[in-house]
């Protein structure tokens, strides 16, 4: 099945619903653009890297404890810094997203996170991804 990303806001986003934003097709192509260097090239980070779930569920108890602190607990960004990484995998589709599946779906998907960060930036809501495996 594969995973998908959902947009987490702190606070609700005036005249706007990010729930409303699934990132199935994003999920595929960031891997693509990660494993190219399309993100490092450009200086922004892969969009995975904005995972702000508590992972603590997910950990061994016996795991070493300063790993143990760093994935526990959300973490929230800045909307301005996704919204870059947003947009150069938009750029970054049109030139590796051959092996994409469904090209035109991650284009929309794409268009759907762009605007629910703009709005998010815009009223200085900071965000973070959900990834539903």
């Amino acid at each position: 099945m594969g995973s998908a990303y959902f947009i987490v806001t702190e606070c609700p986003v005036p005249g706007y619903d990010p729930g409303d934003v699934e990132g199935k097709m994003v999920s595929r192509l960031d891997g693509v653009l990660d494993e190219s260097g399309f993100y490092a090239a450009r200086g922004v980070k892969p969009l995975y890297e904005f995972c702000g779930d508590d992972m603590s569920e997910f950990l061994d108890e016996d795991i070493d404890d300063e790993l143990d602190e760093e994935a526990t607990g959300e973490r929230w960004f800045d909307a301005a810094e996704g919204l870059a990484s947003v947009r150069a995998a938009a750029e970054g589709l049109a030139t590796h997203g051959a092996g994409i599946p469904l090209p035109e779906a991650a284009a929309e998907d794409l268009a759907r996170f762009d605007a629910a960060l703009a709005h998010c930036a815009c009223h200085g809501i900071r965000w973070y991804l959900s990834i539903d495996i």
